[in-house]
């Protein structure tokens, strides 16, 4: 596997892993009211999307991106 192909599978599975993260740690709202959009932020990482480009409106941005700074 090439390092371009392996860097972008681990900015990939940050982004899940952040996404992951701001919907488990959400104090206002259940994983429930959460999952759906999760599964499609999900898919939006897979693509490539940077964090900062999925689409989003219930997971918290700002909760998203202070954890894909981890």
């Amino acid at each position: 596997m090439s390092g371009r192909v392996a860097n972008e599978m681990v900015a990939r599975l940050s982004v899940i892993r952040a996404l992951w993260f701001a919907v488990h740690n959400d104090p206002t709202k259940s994983v429930d009211d959460l999952a759906r959009e999760f599964y499609f932020a999900v898919g939006e990482a897979l693509e490539g999307r940077p964090a900062s480009a999925i689409t989003l409106t219930k997971i918290d941005r700002a909760r998203l991106m202070a954890h894909s700074e981890e």
